[in-house]
């Protein structure tokens, strides 16, 4: 299957976007990025005419007078929750007009968008369209991201390599990804962890492998799993079942720019994987946390996973397992015996003997819990030597470092829907203004 994308010419001013299902109950979406609620079928392709008018779509998202500017701003997301673009502050008169009051200092500083070098006189600030400035005296909003989250309600606690049986409910954001190749065959890849309705986390080199040309391009995302080997998972007796798998295909998947296939340092190994349908929050699906800060203090990582055990290739059954931090000095020099590298945006855990996140585990998460046993997503499971080896720690992908870019990324896929949205509304209204000019 081809992956579809979002193709555009300067991006923020003529898109083509297709098959893609862009309608959204809106008591159910999350502030940030749209969510869809259609059936995972392909909709019509958006006649993307460029003699539309685009200055419509832009009126609609933004106040910025100066739409030349438009052509390499970056999207953002201000205060207010609005979807809009980064440009000069001298080119966004809603916030120019207040500038110099204390009243709204606040707000304008967490508008700020601009690198930390730049010109403090005409700094750069997320543009919205209105002057209801909510306050944000305590902090900047990041209601991209679903509260709550890194949430687990467990029914019983079950007795990865190593690891023991996670429980029903545990865990409820690993996801598995599908793949589909060119002869239909469908077969399972790497996990991944859900942070979004519509947007799960995985690893890059689980999207750009050579595996990939038998076992084809990624389909669809399932999640609420726990064993493979029944179609309703239930706890012991049959007392409680769990709901029926959710499944939803694949619209995009984005691999962080920077990430080099042929590399063996697997530097910047994350992806982003945006799914058609929204998935419905339950006890069984639930979305993770992402952990930002680069301060705290970690005694102990959790991981789970399909991956291998200790007398098998694979489990059945999802499994769990806690992996000890690894100094990053020692891990260093340990790697460099090999002719391998670190960098800071990279964690090591593990080195236990017979205690390890093995190939199906890839792209899942390195979990910590904070003291409200909140879970967040502090890594990504990336590459290791061997699977088990005593002194040896695997290698995973540092979250923290890519929020930003996640977010970012996000938001794009925010503007790319509500751009789609409305360039089809002007084609239904062109269409109409023709219909009526032939009678």
């Amino acid at each position: 299957m081809q992956v579809k994308s979002v193709f555009c010419v300067n991006f923020l001013l003529a898109c083509v976007y297709s098959n893609s299902n862009l309608n959204c109950n809106s008591s159910e979406s999350i502030p940030g990025l749209e969510c869809s609620n259609e059936n995972n079928t392909d909709s019509d392709e958006i006649n993307t005419d460029v003699s539309l008018e685009h200055k419509d779509f832009l009126e609609n998202i933004s106040n910025i007078t100066d739409t030349q500017s438009l052509r390499f701003a970056t999207p953002c997301e201000t205060p207010n929750l609005e979807i809009t673009y980064c440009v000069e502050i001298s080119k966004c008169p809603v916030l120019q007009n207040v500038r110099k009051s204390k009243k709204y200092a606040a707000y304008i500083e967490a508008s700020r968008c601009g690198p930390k070098l730049e010109n403090q006189n005409d700094f750069k600030v997320c543009c919205g369209r209105f002057n209801n400035f909510r306050n944000v005296s305590n902090s900047i909003d990041n209601s991209i991201f679903p509260k709550p989250c890194g949430v687990q309600k467990i029914i019983m606690r079950g007795r990865i390599y190593g690891g023991t049986t996670a429980a029903l409910k545990e865990y409820p954001w690993m996801a598995r990804i599908l793949h589909k190749n060119s002869r239909g065959r469908k077969t399972y890849g790497c996990a991944g962890f859900l942070i979004h309705a519509r947007i799960v986390v995985t690893a890059a080199h689980c999207i750009q492998t050579p595996t990939r040309k038998i076992r084809g391009e990624p389909y669809a995302v399932v999640l609420g799993e726990h064993d493979i080997t029944t179609k309703i998972d239930c706890t012991p007796r049959n007392i409680t079942c769990a709901d029926p798998l959710q499944q939803s295909r694949i619209s995009n998947v984005i691999v962080h720019p920077k990430y080099d296939e042929n590399s063996t340092n697997h530097y910047n190994d994350i992806a982003l994987i945006q799914v058609k349908k929204s998935f419905k929050f339950t006890d069984y699906v639930q979305p993770l946390c992402l952990h930002t800060s680069s301060d705290t203090t970690i005694n102990k990582y959790y991981i789970s996973g399909w991956g291998k055990t200790a007398t098998e290739e694979a489990s059945s059954v999802k499994l769990k397992l806690d992996l000890p931090p690894v100094d990053k000095a020692v891990c260093y020099d340990k790697l460099l015996t090999l002719n391998l590298e670190i960098d800071e945006t990279q964690i090591c855990a593990g080195g236990e003997d017979g205690k390890d996140s093995c190939t199906g585990d890839s792209g899942g998460p390195l979990m910590i819990r904070d003291n409200d046993s909140i879970h967040y997503a502090a890594g990504i499971v990336s590459y290791g030597i061997g699977c088990g080896l005593k002194n040896w720690p695997g290698i995973y992908t540092n979250v923290t470092s890519f929020v930003g870019w996640i977010k970012t990324e996000m938001l794009k896929m925010t503007l790319s829907d509500r751009q789609a949205r409305i360039l089809k509304k002007q084609q239904k209204k062109h269409e109409e203004k023709n219909e009526r000019a032939n009678l």
